[in-house]
């Protein structure tokens, strides 16, 4: 497949593009910063610039089978990369025909603190986080209201940087039952399965250990 990889140099994505290439697949790698950019290996193309800019995106996301986005932000007080990012990514994704969409959300967002386990409960408490799940429910809503994609809201528990186990739980909707953490490398691997197998479509699903 061709994959366009939005977010290529964040933890997660990083490893999307590394287990993508090993796999295979032909990977357009979409980074912020060139400095950040993965390592040249076959099969992959970088680009960069500003996912919430669509004269930048427009011209690069037509031609592949999917866009996979693990977008990330650089910790500002004010979020927008998630909503702007991923409107101007499926924008042009419609525009290209590119029906194929996967984004990564988080599993606490939209939730009822109360509903979540006691332990995710307290990681919501760090003030930085509160941007960053508001603007991801905006992405959320902008996705669950298009026709026009077979787009997938991946919502991950806590991420840690453990080496993946290939064991996990995934549930359709907003939790994993006593859900708290997920490796980054089992998500990665995730996101290619629900891509290469065409899972979940037009379905929010949560995963967790």
């Amino acid at each position: 497949m061709r994959l366009f990889i939005a977010g290529a140099a964040g933890r997660t994505g990083r490893i999307v593009v590394r287990l993508a290439l090993d796999r295979g697949h032909e990977v357009t790698a979409f980074v912020h910063d060139p400095a950040s950019a993965p390592t040249p290996r076959p099969r992959l193309t970088v680009a960069t610039g500003d996912a919430r800019d669509p004269a930048v995106v427009a011209p690069l996301v037509p031609g592949h089978d999917a866009v996979v986005s693990v977008l990330s932000h650089p910790g500002a007080p004010v979020v927008t990369v998630f909503s702007q990012g991923t409107r101007a990514l499926a924008d042009a994704a419609e525009a290209a025909g590119v029906g194929r969409f996967v984004a990564v959300s988080a599993e606490p967002v939209g939730i009822d603190p109360a509903k979540l386990p006691l332990a995710i409960q307290a990681v919501l408490l760090l003030p930085r986080l509160h941007v960053v799940y508001e603007d991801m429910a905006r992405m959320e809503r902008d996705l669950l209201s298009r026709e026009g994609l077979d787009w997938t809201i991946v919502r991950p528990a806590v991420l840690t940087g453990l080496p993946a186990r290939g064991r996990y739980r995934t549930s359709v909707g907003d939790l994993v039952e006593g859900g708290i953490t997920i490796s980054r490398a089992d998500l990665a691997g995730f996101l290619l399965r629900v891509v290469e197998q065409g899972l979940h479509v037009r379905e929010r699903v949560a995963i967790a250990d």
